[in-house]
């Protein structure tokens, strides 16, 4: 399959789909949301997208490798970080596809996450986003910038 023109949104509750939507209208042509991480690597190791943006609060699914200690005290960084890391392996559609973690969790206040950032881009995320310091427009400002062509994205957002 080629590339689309798409970008897949992988959250179960926590970023606003129609608002990013209408602010990147004119960069892609609509979102896919998958609302759990098996049901999102099943269709991103077929499809390559312009760019993937997921929450740390994604479920796991019915996959046992992204089965996870989560006791609902605590955002459990397992399956974010796994699903990074399949869709960085050799032969996903996605490999080089740009990575975009986004929350609302302040991982510096927020006990339930601590080093949330460090932990995705360990795993080959490109950018953790904070939605609590950025609003959407700088959420859309960042994704612009990735889906931008190499040649034009000179400058580090």
């Amino acid at each position: 399959m080629g590339k689309t023109e798409r970008i897949a949104l992988v959250d179960t509750h926590c970023i606003d789909e129609v608002l990013l939507n209408d602010l990147l209208k004119t960069q892609i042509s609509g979102i896919d949301r998958f609302t759990d991480a098996s049901r999102a690597l099943d269709a991103l190791k077929q499809a390559e997208y312009r760019a993937i943006l997921l929450s740390l609060s994604i479920d796991s699914g019915t996959m046992p490798e992204f089965a996870g200690t989560h006791d609902h005290s605590t955002y459990d960084l397992g399956v974010p970080t796994r699903l990074i890391r399949q869709l960085r392996a050799y032969g996903s559609a996605n490999k080089d596809t740009p990575i975009i973690v986004a929350d609302h969790v302040h991982e510096k206040k927020d006990p339930h996450a601590p080093n949330a950032s460090s932990h995705v881009i360990a795993a080959g995320a490109n950018r953790y986003v904070n939605l609590i310091e950025s609003a959407y427009p700088g959420l859309a400002k960042i994704i612009q910038y990735h889906l931008a062509p190499r040649a034009l994205a000179s400058r580090n957002l």
